[in-house]
């Protein structure tokens, strides 16, 4: 909920806690997305429309999206959800229609 919803405090707390961070990691939802597909989706609209311009939502969709990637364990960001798709696949889906 704190990474799909740009919970910044919330995450900086997760990521303090070390180790244990990546059992928390691996938790999958019904549709099998982890935390690093939870970051690829598309912020909330009372988020996005904080920011001017699709360039700049843009900017820190990806911003958000590579910081919790780099929080992750590299084999995080290979799982594939429900609809067998990487983190990666499932942000450019969710991105389209700022590009």
């Amino acid at each position: 909920y704190a990474i799909l919803h740009r919970q910044e405090k919330i995450v900086s707390l997760w990521y303090k806690m070390g180790p244990k961070r990546n059992i928390l990691a691996r938790k999958v939802d019904n549709d099998r997305n982890n935390l690093s597909h939870q970051a690829a989706k598309l912020a909330p609209s009372s988020k996005l429309g904080r920011i001017s311009g699709a360039a700049l939502q843009m900017q820190s969709e990806l911003q958000w999206f590579r910081e919790v990637e780099n929080i992750l364990q590299p084999e995080i960001g290979k799982m594939v959800n429900s609809k067998n798709q990487t983190p990666r696949e499932l942000f450019t889906e969710e991105h389209k229609k700022l590009v």
